[in-house]
C-alpha cells in the first residue's frame, strides 16, 4: 500500500471515530448541564435560579441537538427523556403547583 493510501485510511477511520463520539459528547455535555442544575435544585426548591435556568436550558437544546443531528443514534432515546426531565425541572416547583408551560412541554416530550 502506497503512503498517501495510508495516510487517507487513516484520516478516514479517524474521521468515523470522531463522528460516533460526537454525539455522544454531545449527549454527555447535556446530561452533565442537567447534573448540575440537579445540585442546584436541591439548595433551592422552591423556584429555578438564574445559574440553574442556564444549566437546564443548555441540557435541552444539547438533547435536541443529539435527536436533530443524530437521530440514528442510540442516545436518541435517553436525550428525549431528558429533554423531558429538564423541563419538568425548569418549571416552578411550589407546594402548590404551578401549571407553568414547562410541565407541559415535559409532558409532550415523554
Amino acid at each position: 500500500m502506497r503512503p498517501e493510501s495510508r495516510w487517507a485510511c487513516l484520516l478516514l477511520v479517524c474521521g468515523v471515530v470522531a463522528a460516533g463520539c460526537a454525539y455522544y459528547n454531545t449527549f454527555y455535555n447535556a446530561r452533565t448541564s442537567y447534573e448540575q442544575a440537579r445540585k442546584l435544585a436541591r439548595e433551592n426548591p422552591e423556584h429555578p435560579s438564574a445559574p440553574e435556568a442556564e444549566l437546564l436550558t443548555s441540557a435541552i437544546y444539547g438533547a435536541g441537538k443529539v435527536i436533530s443531528v443524530y437521530p440514528e443514534s442510540r442516545w436518541v432515546d435517553d436525550a428525549q427523556l431528558l429533554i423531558g426531565d429538564a423541563s419538568l425541572l425548569l418549571g416552578q416547583r411550589s407546594t402548590t403547583g404551578s401549571g407553568t408551560s414547562n410541565f407541559q412541554d415535559a409532558m409532550l416530550a415523554y
